[in-house]
């Protein structure tokens, strides 16, 4: 494995590293200092600093002064924690005090707390090491991003083997997701996407000639019914321990409860895309189809309800 703590054979390590201070002549000697090594850039407060930081691609590693005219270090890096949180964070400072060190790691999240003067090999040695960190916390999220995707490719595969039936239904109510959280007004979407096409995945538990009584109508015993009735917890119970999907675990279990205070907005569009999956046959509700739901209009959010319409097909 190659060693980390040395520049890439082009001289310079490529990882952006932005400095922030509010003197200029500091940012400029910083800049001479580390040219040659490091891919450095300046900001000489808090509004420069997100500047950079939302644009030009990832920052590795956010290097400020404490001490600074508006928003100080601790509230800098603060803000660059929230809007780049693979970003590794270093306070550099001429006021050693307890209490901006502790501010600063308690508010800022910091990796190193560096006082001035700092020696270029201190400075060099902090940078190297926190480059590796954000390696390492990029390759986390790597690992993690892949692991959550396998996850759910497998359950989709299985889903669609074992529940074939349940599996179109979720499939259709999967493309509604999109539009009613979009009229809803919410940001985060993918979740409730996933939940709606896994909502069934608890049917992996339910023998294959339950599941053909279910699809033909049939008469079910107490004991199927039961075992019917179980499919949402199981479902939370296969999901629960996947990364990430803990909001999507916890709706697939509440997608058969009547909307209350208690069942979160994900859970209520789960169920109502879900039911209306059910009694429709094509790939956009009619209004008949919706209009079959009106009978139970009290199970359902009255938001979700409004941005329906009950007799306008989702678009």
């Amino acid at each position: 494995m190659a060693d980390l703590t040395h520049a890439d054979d082009a001289g310079v390590r490529p990882e952006r590293i932005i400095f922030i201070d509010d003197e200029k002549n500091v940012l400029l000697a910083l800049q001479r200092q580390l040219r040659k090594d490091f891919a450095i850039e300046t900001a000489t407060g808090y509004d420069e600093a997100l500047k950079l930081v939302e644009s030009g691609g990832p920052v590795a590693v956010a290097v400020c002064d404490m001490r600074m005219p508006g928003r100080d270090g601790v509230e800098t890096l603060a803000a660059i924690e929230k809007a780049s949180p693979e970003t590794v964070r270093i306070m550099l400072t001429g006021n050693a005090d307890q209490g901006t060190a502790a501010a600063a790691i308690n508010q800022g999240h910091i990796f190193r707390f560096l006082t001035k003067p700092c020696s270029d090999e201190m400075l060099r040695a902090a940078l190297n090491n926190a480059i590796r960190q954000h390696q390492l916390i990029t390759a986390e999220k790597t690992l993690l991003q892949q692991t959550l995707t396998g996850s759910v490719r497998l359950l989709v595969d299985v889903l669609s083997m074992i529940a074939p039936e349940e599996f179109g239904r979720a499939t259709r109510a999967r493309q509604w997701v999109m539009p009613l959280a979009k009229e809803l007004g919410l940001s985060s979407r993918w979740d409730i996407e996933l939940a709606t096409m896994l909502s069934p995945i608890g049917y992996v538990a339910i023998p294959p000639e339950i599941s053909l009584k279910v699809a033909r109508k049939m008469a079910l015993s107490p004991t199927e019914k039961e075992m019917l009735a179980r499919v949402p917890e199981t479902g939370r119970q296969l999901l629960a321990h996947i990364p990430r999907l803990k909001n999507v675990a916890l709706w697939v279990s509440l997608q058969n409860k009547a909307v209350s205070d208690d069942i979160p907005m994900g859970a209520r569009i789960v169920k109502i895309l879900t039911d209306l999956a059910e009694v429709t046959e094509g790939d956009v509700p009619s209004a008949a189809t919706l209009a079959r739901l009106q009978p139970r209009k009290a199970e359902y959010d009255t938001a979700c309800i409004a941005a329906l319409g009950w007799g306008h097909p989702i678009r």
